[in-house]
């Protein structure tokens, strides 16, 4: 779904799983009625607080009520998407996290500390020049050590073992 932007929060929201209750009230040819479980996947601009886009052909403007879940991952593990990653530069997107991730660190080796990646808000996670101690190619950088921070404030260790659109 698209979501309105009073609840996309500067696409941190992007990631997180709805349920989606309609009960037919609204107007046009496609009511939606019943409940579905649903992925946030983008901003809705012009939707109101508590309005979502389902991306679905048909018209009209329904009521529906909304609610945050865990999304429905099952036992998958978490998976990073690279986006324009090298030796000198992290972009990086968490995926199958059973709620939003809202803060990510890198273990950095030379200083012996978690250096914090900032949020774009096109829900990657970045972080710039110095990342590295000099540049080599990015294999030669795993495994990487991640810090995860969920937005129920849980903690959680993970390493990226291969950079490229790869399983942690």
């Amino acid at each position: 779904i698209a979501l309105n932007r009073p609840q996309f929060f500067n696409s941190l929201s992007c990631g997180m799983c709805f349920k989606v209750h309609g009960s037919g009230k609204g107007l046009g040819s496609d009511p939606i009625v019943g409940d579905s479980t649903v992925f946030v996947k983008d901003l809705c601009p012009e939707c109101l607080a508590g309005s979502v886009d389902l991306a679905e052909n048909g018209d009209g403007r329904w009521e529906v009520e909304i609610q945050a879940v865990q999304c429905p991952v099952g036992s998958t593990k978490l998976e990073y998407k690279f986006q324009g990653s090298n030796p000198w530069y992290l972009k990086l997107q968490v995926r199958n996290a059973r709620i939003p991730v809202t803060g990510l660190s890198v273990w950095q080796p030379k200083s012996h500390r978690w250096a914090a990646m900032h949020h774009s808000s096109d829900g990657f996670w970045l972080m710039g020049p110095g990342l590295f101690e000099k540049p080599v190619h990015p294999s030669a950088h795993t495994p990487l050590k991640m810090k995860l921070t969920g937005a129920n404030g849980v903690v959680i260790e993970d390493q990226i073992t291969q950079m490229g659109e790869r399983k942690g």
